[in-house]
């Protein structure tokens, strides 16, 4: 569960869940644990990504 077909999607839903969560009148907490799961969403999308450009640049077989 670490290719690029599962952490790009995952990092797009972690984003999107975090700054749902966020709510109309966030508090400290609220901006803190945005803050912890939007970078865990970019390094997931990040990995994701470079996972990709790994595999098309690896010499096939």
């Amino acid at each position: 569960m670490s290719g690029p077909w599962f952490s790009i999607p995952f990092g797009v839903a972690l984003a999107a869940y975090s700054l749902v969560q966020l709510g109309s009148t966030p508090h400290w907490w609220n901006i803190a644990t945005t803050a912890i799961l939007l970078s865990a969403a970019v390094t997931s999308v990040l990995r994701g990504v470079l996972d990709l450009r790994a595999r098309r640049r690896a010499p096939r077989d």
